[in-house]
């Protein structure tokens, strides 16, 4: 069974567990991959080239055109290698470690969806005693 016509899995990851998409590659390769080609065909000069770049002019100076294309190609390529490698991944064995990692993301996000967060200070109840009952409070917690 092919993946697609013309390929057996994508041109970029490899993997056949998502749908191909176009020209070779999966779904969730595929709009980087389009996004990344845009980029690297802003021209300064065509003005219709330059799909997806800040519409600001602040922006539109050689250098800092050549800088915010060079950080675009960048973000897609290291977008496109992140989803390389955790395809590669899944074909390694599976460590304790990995496992670990897991379980911690699972609980990180169940703690989150419960709108608490794993990483702020505890809430303790904050307890508001009357001055009649405080009295009455330390009156029966004294030594006699």
């Amino acid at each position: 069974m092919h993946w697609s016509k013309k390929y057996t899995q994508c041109r970029n990851c490899g993997t056949q567990r998502f749908p191909h998409k176009l020209f070779g590659y999966c779904a969730r390769c595929f709009h980087s991959v389009k996004r990344l080609e845009e980029v690297r065909l802003w021209n300064l000069n065509q003005p219709q080239t330059l799909k997806g770049y800040p519409r600001d002019m602040i922006f539109h100076n050689p250098k800092t055109f050549e800088r915010v294309k060079k950080w675009h190609l960048k973000q897609y390529k290291e977008r496109l290698e992140g989803i390389r490698y955790s395809e590669e991944k899944l074909q390694w064995p599976i460590s304790g470690h990995d496992i670990e990692y897991k379980i911690r993301e699972v609980a990180i996000l169940s703690v989150e969806l419960m709108g608490l967060s794993c990483f702020s200070e505890p809430q303790t109840p904050s307890i508001v005693i009357s001055t009649q009952n405080k009295e009455k409070f330390s009156t029966r917690n004294s030594i006699a």
